[in-house]
């Protein structure tokens, strides 16, 4: 299905431009390779991603043709087609694991399902192909510079699918599902304990426990929290309801 949309794409594309712009089969290769690299400099996505992919088709042995290949992955991604950008950053990696743009197409596959990552209520698929595609960068090119950009990025998608966890949490507190509010916070903190979401899911979990009558399970959820993110605001809250001899607030979640 991706192979037919990426021809759909290409066909469209060139009979476009055959009908508005230079014919490209007319060109040399430097000058076609000009054209291309003019497109792109002009964000002009259409002809640069027709005008690269010509130049890979028309001249495959030329030692061009395999930067082509990540030129027309990048155009795709700053046109915003992020789906086409991953499949051909990801073709790249497959078909020259070796070259000196390896790591910058790994990184290319994990920015373009970090921009096909949805907000955290919807289907969470390309966020944890994101995390995948991250995690792949740190593994495969630990000495690349790029390790410090796949690696933020894993953690944001990371912190999201945390998100999406403490919203479900959320959702069946509000509705005193208890048990099933506990174990969406407590999946918080079993896979996510390093993201910012984590002490949130704590202080909800006080709330939650304490209103139940679960006066042990909320002091240790008191305990860890002031533990483990003593600098977080919900540390300071719960330290600041402790110094009055109260109990934690316990607001409707979402309010």
């Amino acid at each position: 299905m991706l192979m037919r949309t990426l021809l759909s794409v290409v066909i469209a594309v060139g009979m476009s431009a055959c009908a508005s712009g230079p014919r490209l089969d007319r060109m040399s290769q430097e000058q076609l390779w000009q054209y291309a690299l003019n497109a792109f400099e002009n964000q002009d996505w259409d002809r640069a991603t027709m005008a690269f992919e010509r130049f890979g088709l028309a001249y495959p042995s030329s030692d061009r043709a395999v930067e082509a290949r990540i030129w027309l992955a990048r155009a795709y991604a700053n046109d915003g087609q992020h789906l086409l950008a991953a499949s051909e950053f990801e073709r790249f990696t497959q078909r020259y694991p070796s070259h000196e743009l390896a790591d910058d197409a790994a990184l290319g596959i994990c920015e373009s399902y970090v921009q096909l990552s949805p907000i955290p209520q919807r289907d969470q698929t390309y966020t944890q192909t994101g995390i995948t595609a991250c995690d792949n960068v740190v593994r495969s090119y630990p000495a690349s510079e790029q390790v410090a950009r796949a690696t933020q990025l894993r953690d944001s998608l990371r912190a999201k699918l945390a998100e999406k966890d403490y919203l479900n949490g959320e959702f069946y507190q509000r509705r005193r599902l208890d048990d099933s509010a506990i174990i969406y916070y407590e999946s918080v903190l079993q896979s996510y304990a390093d993201t910012p979401v984590a002490p949130r899911a704590l202080l909800r979990l006080i709330e939650v426990y304490t209103r139940i009558g679960y006066q042990e399970e909320a002091a240790g959820a008191r305990e860890r929290l002031l533990r483990e993110y003593p600098d977080s605001p919900e540390a300071r809250e719960v330290r600041s309801v402790n110094g009055t001899g109260g109990t934690p607030p316990q607001p409707a979640p979402g309010s």
